[in-house]
């Protein structure tokens, strides 16, 4: 498998990972102001922080960038996976 079907594979795999996990959020409805799931997913971002320190700093520096544009995306769905039409911008 070449290179361009990989980097395609694995961003359908993002894709699939991402509404999954705020599928899940989203049907958490006893967290109305999402500070339940804002807190889940700074200790998964904590824990993915860690689980990198054993690279190099640029490796690092690039894994918590994405890291934290993966669960950004996460947030930023689950209004819209509620059904909520507020069009309120998640951090």
């Amino acid at each position: 498998m070449d290179e361009e079907r990989l980097i395609a594979r694995f961003g359908a795999l993002e894709n699939v990972c991402v509404i999954t996990l705020a599928l899940c959020l989203a049907n958490s409805r006893n967290d109305p102001d999402f500070s339940k799931a804002e807190a889940l997913l700074a200790a998964l971002e904590r824990d993915g922080h860690a689980g990198m320190a054993h690279l190099s700093p640029e490796v690092q520096q690039e894994g918590r960038v994405y890291l934290s544009n993966l669960l950004r995306m996460v947030l930023r769905t689950i209004p819209a996976l509620r059904g909520d039409d507020s069009g309120r911008q998640r951090h």
